[in-house]
């Protein structure tokens, strides 16, 4: 009668179906079956407390004492580390309530116990918040990234990091009005550790023209600078695909000058072969014939100058590689 109610239910209806059903079945007298339903269910999450100590008893009912005493042992280990609370939702229950009442301590504990057993970008949410609560701004950036990790598709890990950066240089700007440059620069550098952003680089630098220290400047500006020409490249081609998507739209109406227009607009802006043959499908559709052949010859003129581009910057990579080997202590001087 047990088994035909628990045949009703799923995981989401009760957390623990599949064990009451392998103990319903042990009790059947299939304890074999039983105890291999139990280590399936430990394949999916090997920290179940519930189901390491009752495949224990199982094992011990068998008479296999050795393997018995080990998920018996194992289940101790985890039970002390979670204060013997063997459910996973009632240890977050506790922790809820412990950060509601403000015992951050313990809320912190039982929240890192479950972390480390069932990943979850919301434990690591509160995780980084109470870390942040506390003024430990170094874990909470570890427990923010680990979010971000867990579900890249949210924007609160992001916007979470964004906040310590803008404390650190908060405080920065401040040291730095006040003269102090040492420690503004020290700042500064946490807010880097945090996000590197191209304003927040530009400021270390201008913190470091204070100390006098050029060589530490030059080397933040020369990062500022690749990184404003990493953001142009972004946008650039942020607004070359919605101008593909303009172009495809132009095409799917039948509108074919305007497709044309569009993608001649497109291909100047970035070699792409794609949007080549797209043109060229177009032109010889519209038996343009003369403006074919002038698409065919901007091509290979196209191809010829990214082609040299492509020679000139590898050995510009090559000329930076023999200078910074040059420029390497030789270790048998040294010795």
């Amino acid at each position: 009668m047990a088994l035909e109610a628990l045949d009703g239910l799923t995981n989401r209806d009760f957390d623990t179906v599949e064990l009451l059903r392998a103990i319903a079945i042990e009790q059947k007298g299939h304890l074999g079956k039983a105890i291999n339903n139990l280590q399936q269910l430990l394949g999916k999450n090997e920290y179940h407390r519930y189901y390491n100590v009752n495949i224990g008893l199982m094992y011990r009912r068998a008479k296999k004492q050795f393997i018995a005493t080990k998920y018996l042992i194992k289940t101790a280990a985890l039970l002390e580390k979670s204060g013997g609370i063997y459910s996973m939702q009632v240890l977050l229950h506790e922790a809820d309530e412990a950060y509601e009442q403000g015992r951050l301590k313990k809320a912190l504990n039982y929240y890192q116990i479950a972390a480390s057993e069932i990943p979850n970008a919301e434990i690591g949410l509160k995780i980084g918040t109470i870390f942040v609560e506390r003024k430990k701004y170094d874990e909470a950036v570890e427990a923010f990234r680990e979010m971000s990790k867990l579900n890249p598709d949210s924007h609160v890990a992001d916007s979470k990091l964004r906040e310590i950066h803008d404390y650190y240089v908060d405080r920065a700007e401040t040291l730095f009005t006040d003269g102090k440059y040492k420690p503004a620069v020290d700042y500064f550098h946490k807010a880097l550790g945090v996000l590197r952003l191209p304003e927040t680089v530009k400021r270390t630098a201008e913190t470091y023209k204070q100390l006098n220290n050029s060589e530490r400047e030059q080397e933040f500006l020369d990062e500022w600078q690749q990184l404003m020409a990493a953001k142009k490249e972004r946008d650039q081609e942020e607004h070359r695909q919605k101008m593909i998507q303009k172009g495809k739209t132009y095409l799917k109406e039948k509108k074919y000058i305007q497709a044309i227009d569009s993608f001649e607009k497109i291909l100047r802006m970035k070699v792409d072969k794609t949007i080549f043959v797209q043109l060229a499908t177009l032109y010889k559709a519209l038996k343009k014939n003369n403006d074919l052949a002038d698409l065919e010859e901007r091509w290979a003129k196209m191809l010829a100058h990214d082609e040299k581009l492509k020679r000139y910057e590898k050995e510009k990579e090559r000329e930076q590689q023999s200078k910074d080997a040059s420029e390497e202590p030789d270790d048998r001087m040294t010795e």
